[in-house]
């Protein structure tokens, strides 16, 4: 019965290709959309269970020098700071690695990045070695690295270094710490021109109670007044990451991908609206010739099914071509291994083609609950 029901259906789309067509192209392109925006949404999507406060600190002007870090760990309520420099290198060509030369006073660097799946080992080693690195998977892979690899790149000015992959480390809870390779701050420091060595391109500090954490940012802001330079501090959520903290870019990425949708699903179903309604007598005739109401939903189920299923997985092919070979080049090497499209968003597109089938059932299903063979002598 069920192979009677694809045939037929697949006859029927066969016999109206131009209206097939259409329907597949509107969910084609609903579906690269949807793998577009999930992938450009990927680095904002971090767990918010986390609520612990910090306070992120910056120069009112010029440099933030990194001995502020001392004086700001002793003032009361301050647990910990954190500080530390970037320096970009490349891994192979046409990609980028960023080296994030960590510090921390008051904690550990390992502790603040949340990093897991580092043997204990791994860890031990990477305190004890000045040029060591540890290498987030993700970009461990794109850079075609491994454990125990020593790398001899270059700064931008020119100055041969050299650096040892100590571990690779996975953070599910920030993808984007796994597309970066963490260093020592002093070594990475070293590497500087003299102008800047000392000088931190970033500072936080954690509030050892986070209702304080903003009194203790004016707090610091206060004791670095009459300081060069003095400082400008605010507070800011730690568990969001710095790229979370455009919280409104999710939401409006959600907006339009539930845009996108609601066109493709208004298209569906008018069209297959359309469709039921001229195939009032057909319905009609096969109730005559014995067959069942719900056996002519399901072939109509079918047929929507098979448009569902070729525009679901052509969109979703097109989508993932189009992010790693036009839009990844476009955004260059150091930012395209941000943006990726998770699984669960993978698993998740079948079920959305699915309600889409479902909802554009609704009209035929109800077309054919109420013919009636009496439609075949209509004029």
């Amino acid at each position: 019965m069920t192979g009677k029901i694809l045939a037929l259906a697949y006859r029927y789309l066969r016999a109206h290709l131009l209206r097939t067509s259409y329907l597949v192209c509107a969910l084609v392109v609903a579906f690269i959309g949807y793998t577009l925006l999930v992938a450009l949404a990927s680095p904002f999507l971090t767990p918010k269970s986390h609520k612990d406060n910090g306070i992120s600190i910056k120069a009112a002007y010029g440099l933030l020098p990194m001995r502020y870090a001392s004086p700001i760990l002793h003032l009361p309520g301050i647990k910990a700071v954190a500080y530390g420099t970037v320096l970009a290198i490349p891994c192979r060509e046409g990609v980028t690695a960023s080296l994030n030369g960590i510090g921390t006073r008051g904690t550990s660097a390992l502790k603040l990045l949340g990093i897991e799946h580092l043997a204990p080992a791994q860890a031990q080693k990477w305190l004890k070695d000045r040029r060591g690195l540890l290498v987030g998977r993700a970009l461990a892979k794109r850079c075609g690295w491994n454990e125990g690899a020593l790398l001899q790149p270059k700064t931008p000015a020119g100055q041969a270094f050299s650096v040892q992959i100590d571990g690779l480390y996975h953070n599910g809870k920030q993808p984007l710490l796994d597309q970066v390779a963490i260093a020592h701050y002093r070594y990475l420091d070293s590497l500087q021109a003299q102008a800047q060595q000392g000088t931190v391109m970033w500072m936080s500090a954690k509030a050892a109670d986070s209702r304080e954490a903003s009194r203790l940012a004016v707090m610091i802001d206060t004791h670095f007044a009459r300081a060069s330079p003095p400082t400008e501090s605010s507070i800011s959520t730690t568990s969001q990451g710095a790229l979370a903290r455009f919280g409104n870019v999710l939401k409006i990425i959600e907006f339009v991908m539930a845009a996108v949708f609601a066109c493709a699903l208004l298209v569906t179903v008018n069209v297959a609206a359309h469709a039921a309604a001229e195939r009032r007598a057909q319905f009609a005739l096969l109730r005559v010739l014995g067959f069942s109401r719900p056996w002519l939903v399901l072939l109509a189920a079918a047929e929507l099914l098979y448009v569902a299923i070729l525009g679901c997985g052509l969109g979703l092919a097109l989508g993932l071509v189009l992010l790693h070979r036009v839009v990844g080049p476009l955004l260059g090497p150091l930012f395209s291994g941000l943006f990726s499209v998770p699984a669960g968003a993978l698993m998740l597109a079948p079920a959305l083609a699915a309600g889409i089938v479902l909802i554009s059932m609704l009209i035929p299903a109800w077309e054919i609950v109420h013919v009636r063979g009496v439609r075949l002598s209509a004029p």
